[in-house]
């Protein structure tokens, strides 16, 4: 498993260091309740 290519430093995309935004607050249907192994 080799790792995606990063992009060039200065290409002004920059991965967010573990500022992840919370997720919304919204009406996210449950788990469904199956047969998980």
């Amino acid at each position: 498993m080799t790792n995606p290519p990063q992009p060039p430093e200065g290409s002004g995309y920059q991965p967010p260091e573990g500022n992840y935004p919370p997720p919304p607050q919204g009406n996210y249907p449950p788990p469904p309740q199956g047969n998980y192994p």
